[in-house]
């Protein structure tokens, strides 16, 4: 079946008295389609041609990224540099990525020094016309506004992809004035940029545009690096402007890297066997107990202390990664499985030297409880919570000492797990946690939904084929860009048809001035299908992806 087109036309906004929020400059989100732009490329997961996040060339093969998208990889990752119409398809230039430098201060949890370097394999001489690396600013920035560019998402609620590069104009923001907005912004330093607009909103990067440039035009004619998109609350809501590491303030590490990257050592360090091993560096340990099953990941997130010994057996030992160093060899890691996994033992076969580094590690712990995984436990070094058929529970310390109506334990090795039930609900209340370090209680509290995009359908009276959708924002923060697309039950349980949406609309803020609905307002557009629209129980919408409450007059 072919797509029915809708004819859209505005009617109204409802409300009074609403103050139209038109920006002079285009954004990411709400942005405009970029010119080519020869420093920026694209991260991607290997066979993939969606980006995940962003990337500066900084000379011809190396990097400018932030930390946390690749901190963790578990699929490796390419770098795509996109041909002259600003895609991410397959006529793009693709680098394998060689080596990962992460800042030796990042910390996931801090959200600072949010730096990575990422060392790509050789371009061709041919392809080089395509590239032009940007040069990196050595001092604050001086000027109000700056630009910045990405893939990432088009909208402030679930995902609307760009297809194409786009662009906007940001303001710069004192970081004083952005610590104002209170929460985490209220620890900014100077290693930090600040940038949108507080008041009004709209002027952000979103998801998928980590890692990307923020940046000016000099006078010169030439790019200049400013930052590297890292955090925000949400995207292009007011009082939560972006935030970007400032490249200046880490120039001697860059540039460090640049002249490694040109002439690479040939002695071997923690931090290049880092590097060239980035994401491969993990141990997975899986243990059962009847249906129960516990399955532990080490990370390892840094290496340090290299050592050099006369010899190892690799008896007993997990082989984690085999690459190539320059100047060294062929190279390989080893975990000890049962002893010391904080100990990694390394062979460079071709010099026949042999080594012990130490490492740091991050863990994560899943405890399946049944076999269908319905009640699963999650505890990581940041955010623990629980899996319980398909609600989503948070953990809180607590004391709590209360009588119990029933309660659920499941035990492998040294974890034990009992779930306890204060009422009769089905959803336990806490949970008693036994572990090497001792008895932790946990409240469990259920965690909020977000609230669903309200549509009404209104059937024409006389022509039951055509009508108005109302589009109703329920959530706290500005819907900013959207897309519904509504379907039969029966297309959502056949994979081919689900691409043949019933009613499709869309309406990509700035240029439609309908995609922009502030909290608690509402938006109305008309419908003209060519067949009788099917009954409520028979339908069903998503905006952006996310499933709406629908109701049908």
């Amino acid at each position: 079946m072919r797509p029915i087109v809708i004819i859209v036309a505005i009617l109204s906004f409802l409300g009074c008295g609403r103050e139209k929020h038109q920006f002079s400059h285009p954004q990411i989100i709400g942005g405009a389609t970029a010119p080519r732009l020869s420093f920026i490329t694209a991260l991607v997961t290997p066979g993939s041609e969606t980006p995940f996040c962003g990337a500066s060339i900084i000379s011809t093969n190396l990097l400018l990224t932030a930390a946390h998208c690749v901190y963790d990889l578990k699929y490796g990752v390419e770098a795509i540099i996109p041909s002259s119409n600003n895609t991410t398809r397959s006529d793009a230039t693709r680098l394998g990525v060689r080596a990962i430098y992460i800042h030796p201060d990042y910390h996931p949890d801090a959200k600072k020094n949010d730096l990575a370097l990422l060392l790509t394999d050789e371009l061709h001489p041919s392809q080089t016309r395509w590239i032009e690396s940007i040069a990196l600013n050595d001092h604050a920035p001086l000027s109000s506004n700056a630009l910045i560019v990405g893939w990432g998402n088009q909208t402030s609620y679930g995902s609307l992809p760009a297809e194409t590069l786009m662009a906007g104009e940001v303001k710069l923001i004192d970081i004083p004035t952005c610590q104002k907005a209170g929460g985490r912004y209220s620890h900014l330093d100077s290693t930090q940029l600040c940038a949108g607009d507080i008041v009004s909103g709209g002027r952000d990067s979103c998801q998928g545009d980590s890692g990307g440039p923020l940046y000016e035009w000099r006078s010169n004619g030439k790019p200049t690096l400013l930052g590297v998109v890292s955090w925000g609350k949400g995207c292009g809501q007011k009082n939560s402007p972006g935030v970007y590491t400032a490249v200046h303030q880490y120039l001697p590490w860059i540039y460090h890297h640049l002249t490694e990257a040109s002439s690479p050592p040939n002695e071997l360090t923690s931090e290049n066997l880092h590097a060239y091993c980035a994401g491969r560096l993990r141990l997975r340990q899986t243990s059962t107990n009847g249906e129960s099953k516990l399955v532990t990941t080490q990370l390892v997130t840094k290496l340090k202390d290299l050592r050099q010994v006369t010899e190892f057996t690799s008896k007993g030992t997990v082989p984690l990664c085999q690459t190539f160093l320059p100047g060294l060899g062929f190279t390989e890691v080893f975990a000890n499985k049962d002893k010391n996994q904080s100990i990694l033992l390394v062979s460079v076969k071709d010099l026949n030297l042999f080594y012990e580094v130490t490492a740091e590690v991050r863990a994560r712990t899943v405890l399946h409880c049944d076999k269908d995984s319905n009640k699963v436990l999650i505890l990581t070094d940041n955010q623990s919570y629980v899996s319980w058929n398909n609600h989503i529970l948070e953990l809180s310390p607590t004391s709590t000492e209360a009588p119990l109506s029933s309660s659920f334990t499941c035990q492998v090795d040294e974890i034990e797990a009992e779930f306890k039930n204060l009422t009769d609900s089905d959803i336990p209340q806490i949970l008693q946690l036994r572990n090497k370090k001792g008895v932790t209680v946990f409240n469990l509290k259920e965690k909020e939904e977000t609230p669903q995009i309200e549509i009404t359908v209104t059937k024409d009276s006389i022509t039951p084929q055509s009508g108005t959708l109302e589009i109703k924002n329920t959530l706290n923060s500005t819907l900013i860009s959207w897309k519904l697309a509504c379907y039969k039950l029966s297309n959502l349980s056949e994979h081919s048809q689900r691409n043949d949406p019933i009613i499709e609309i869309e309406s990509i803020w700035p240029s439609n001035p309908l995609g922009l609905i502030p909290p608690g307002y509402s938006i109305n557009t008309s419908f003209d299908l060519k067949s009788s629209l099917p009954s409520l129980n028979s339908i069903q919408c998503f905006i952006n992806g996310i499933p709406t409450t629908v109701r049908l007059l």
